[in-house]
């Protein structure tokens, strides 16, 4: 950790800031080899501090090469703040990106789009506990970025005042995507409009696996519509599951068995091999008796 604290210490004093005393101690955490997680969560974070945090992880190329996961929660880093972390973060491989209660409105809603557009190893986005459905282009940008991004597979939208009209445009989205497989969009304002764009998507995505809908005010007709259409792709995705398996262990049988013939082939050469040289040395043998039988005679 003495690599990121020295860069990040350097990158404040170029500022001129003071170093936080808590994102050193975290800093401090990191190994720099190995799979590594970076948790910045809980700490409020001014612009400046949120920049020089960006700053130390774009000149660590190698050691954020290390780190899959990025806990920023609870934080408070606003529009700003998350803009200058995602365009930090565009050239990373992290697999996770905790921005939980971040204040996250419209601004940070695209910035964390563009982030999903040039970032494809992202697999679990989560956003809970900010503002992104108060403004529809933040949510259609991140909609747009989430349809055409082929590696994540969890996103959380929990309590972002997702309205009825934002979600159904929202759901839209997911008829072409086919890599996401839960989608967390409880304690918003969905309502029956956004209901019924949710179900009907649903009947044609055959990759979510769950969708949470919670404290919505969604009629429970819509709320089982979901349900089921999310237990038939469980269920699918279980039979395919089953099947690879079954292929796994067949292909591993029949190695197994190609082995053993290989192996008994090759014993068999063996003993062809042997067998003829004791034939040839038998009748050598056969022969100069014969020889020796015929001179005294």
């Amino acid at each position: 950790g003495q690599h990121w604290v020295s860069r990040y210490k350097s990158v404040c004093e170029a500022s001129r800031i003071e170093p936080l005393f808590g994102v050193v101690l975290r800093f401090e955490k990191l190994a720099g080899d190995g799979i590594e997680r970076l948790d910045l969560a809980n700490m409020p974070l001014s612009l400046k501090t949120a920049t020089a945090i960006a700053d130390t992880i774009t000149l660590l190329p190698e050691l954020m090469a290390n780190v899959k996961a990025i806990d920023l929660g609870d934080s408070m880093l606003g529009d700003e703040g998350c803009d200058v972390i995602c365009k930090a973060l565009k050239s990373s491989s992290i697999e996770e990106l905790i921005l939980r209660g971040n204040n996250i409105k419209q601004l940070g809603a695209i910035s964390v789009a563009s982030l999903l557009k040039e970032n494809r190893t992202l697999t679990k986005l989560c956003l809970e506990w900010n503002s992104i459905g108060l403004f529809d282009k933040g949510l259609f940008d991140l909609g747009e970025a989430v349809r055409d991004h082929h590696s994540l597979e969890e996103l959380d939208l929990r309590n972002n005042r997702i309205g009825p009209q934002a979600a159904a445009s929202f759901s839209r989205f997911l008829l072409d995507n086919h890599c996401l497989k839960r989608l967390d969009l409880r304690w918003n304002h969905i309502g029956i409009l956004g209901g019924k764009a949710l179900a009907e998507v649903l009947k044609s995505n055959m990759a979510l696996i769950a969708v949470a809908c919670t404290g919505n005010d969604i009629p429970d007709d819509l709320l089982q519509a979901i349900e089921s259409s999310t237990l038939r792709n469980r269920e699918s995705v279980q039979m395919r599951e089953e099947k690879d398996t079954l292929l796994k262990s067949r292909n591993k049988q029949l190695e197994s068995l190609s082995s053993q013939l290989r192996t008994q082939s090759t014993h068999a050469e063996e003993l062809k091999s042997v067998l003829a040289e004791k034939t040839k040395e038998m009748e050598e043998t056969s022969a100069m008796k014969m020889k020796v039988m015929e001179d005294k005679l």
